[in-house]
C-alpha cells in the first residue's frame, strides 16, 4: 500500500504506481518507457554476446550481422513472449548484483598485474577500499539470490 491509500497491483507493481499516479497516459508512457530499455538491452546484449562468441566459433565470425541479428529476434521475442515483467526486471537485477563484484574483483586484480599495467602502482588503499566493496557486494549479492530464490522459485 502506498501513502495515499492504493494497493498496488502485485503482478506488476511499477506500471500500477505510474498508472495510479498520473493514470492512462503514464501507463502508456511506462510500457513504452521499459519496452524501449528492454529492447535497447536486447539489441546491447545481444552485439556483445556474438562478439564474445565469435572468437570461439568461426562460423559466427564469418556470418556476425546474421547471427547478430538472429539473436536480437530471439531474445526479443523471448522478451515479449513470457509477457513476466517482474521476473524479467528481478533477475536482470540479481544477474547484475552477481556480475559487479566479479567485474570489481578481475579490474582490481589486474592492477597488480604488471603484464596488463606496466609500471603502475595501484595504491594500497584504493585497493582495501575496493576489497571492502567487493565484500559488501558480494553478501548483498547473496541476499538477492536467497531473496529471488524464495519469490520465484520456492
Amino acid at each position: 500500500m502506498i501513502t495515499t491509500g492504493v494497493t498496488l497491483e502485485p503482478s506488476n507493481p511499477a506500471a500500477d504506481a505510474f498508472r495510479h499516479g498520473a493514470g492512462d497516459i503514464g501507463y502508456f508512457i511506462f510500457g513504452l518507457v521499459l519496452f524501449v530499455a528492454s529492447i535497447t538491452s536486447v539489441v546491447g546484449n545481444s552485439y556483445m554476446a556474438i562478439s564474445l562468441i565469435q572468437t570461439l566459433f568461426p562460423v559466427v565470425a564469418r556470418n556476425e550481422k546474421s547471427w547478430c541479428v538472429g539473436f536480437i529476434i530471439f531474445t526479443t521475442l523471448g522478451t515479449v513472449l513470457m509477457n513476466m515483467p517482474i521476473l524479467l526486471l528481478m533477475l536482470a537485477g540479481l544477474v547484475n548484483s552477481i556480475i559487479l563484484p566479479i567485474v570489481l574483483a578481475t579490474v582490481l586484480g589486474a592492477t597488480r598485474n604488471p603484464k596488463i599495467v606496466g609500471t603502475y602502482k595501484h595504491p594500497l588503499y584504493l585497493t582495501v577500499i575496493g576489497v571492502t566493496i567487493i565484500l559488501i557486494m558480494s553478501l548483498a549479492s547473496l541476499s538477492n539470490i536467497s531473496g529471488f530464490i524464495t519469490k520465484f522459485i520456492g
